[in-house]
């Protein structure tokens, strides 16, 4: 998770940085031609905006895988005790709003007795 955070905070600040100091150096420079530190700039920028929203991705199913194993657990360890019941992890999006992806994911546990 640190290393997300680091890799996003890199490439959110140093690619627009490194697009300003080419810009500069190209701009006191006397040679023509697409300079290297903006290109470079902008393939960071770029790699991190992607890399962000599949680590993103990654991370809500991994937290949603292990909160659906804690509930099987806890289920079997529920109903070997008292009545058989099973739980369920269940998922419901809100959508709000007016402009934009508004949305809000909601966690329920269902709770059925056999």
């Amino acid at each position: 998770m640190l290393c997300i955070f680091i890799i996003f905070m890199l490439t959110t600040f140093g690619g627009p940085a490194l697009i300003i100091i080419g810009g500069g150096t190209a701009a006191n420079s006397d040679t023509y031609g697409f300079p290297l530190l903006i290109g470079v700039g902008i393939g960071l920028t770029t790699f991190g905006s992607i890399f962000f929203v599949f680590a993103a991705i990654i991370i809500s199913y991994r937290r949603t895988t292990r909160m659906r194993q804690a509930i099987a657990e806890e289920s079997m360890k529920y109903s070997s005790r008292s009545t058989p019941c099973s739980w369920r992890l269940e998922t419901t999006r809100f959508y709000f709003g007016g402009y934009g992806n508004n949305t809000r994911v909601n966690y329920h546990v269902s709770i059925i007795t056999l």
